[in-house]
């Protein structure tokens, strides 16, 4: 019932988002048309919403899908950004291993454009969560996915900031 309400929600929400300001390319074509990943621009841009969709005629599996995996161009070389789960110090439930995306359907992961990652300060017990917003260039998100749960592999899908 959640996950429905959560769809609606989704759908009410991208109706009335802009894609302005953010450009994106799959670079992997013989998968593009089995997987699409919409990335749009959300608050202003100040968050991006990125819109995983099955355009397979199977089930798909997104996995490690709660951990957002975003690398940033550096002269060439991608470098992973460094981006928790939850806060520093909180208990975070175990996600499952992959969720679900049935065909034609989406799953959408939303990111407010930020590094996020623990230091611990002055002997305090838990550590602090440190920000950075990122800067302009060029980004891509990574989905690791299946259409059997055995043979797993990536997708990456670019975009700029």
């Amino acid at each position: 019932m959640l996950r429905k309400l959560s769809f609606i929600a989704l759908l009410a929400i991208t109706g009335c988002v802009s894609k302005s300001g953010i450009t994106s390319s799959n670079h992997l074509s013989e998968n593009s048309t089995r997987i699409t990943v919409e990335v749009i621009s959300l608050n202003e841009g100040n968050s991006l919403q990125f819109n995983v969709i099955n355009n397979s005629d199977d089930t798909l599996y997104f996995h490690n899908y709660s951990l957002i995996h975003i690398e940033k161009n550096n002269k060439g070389d991608w470098e992973k950004l460094r981006i928790l789960p939850c806060p520093c110090g909180a208990s975070c439930p175990r996600p499952f291993e992959y969720v679900e995306i049935p065909k034609g359907q989406l799953y959408s992961l939303m990111w407010d454009k930020q590094e996020s990652w623990c230091e611990k300060k002055g002997g305090l017990p838990v550590p602090e969560t440190k920000y950075a917003s990122s800067s302009s260039g060029e980004y891509r998100i990574k989905i690791v996915y299946s259409f059997d749960k055995k043979d797993v592999k990536e997708f990456f899908e670019n975009f700029t900031l």
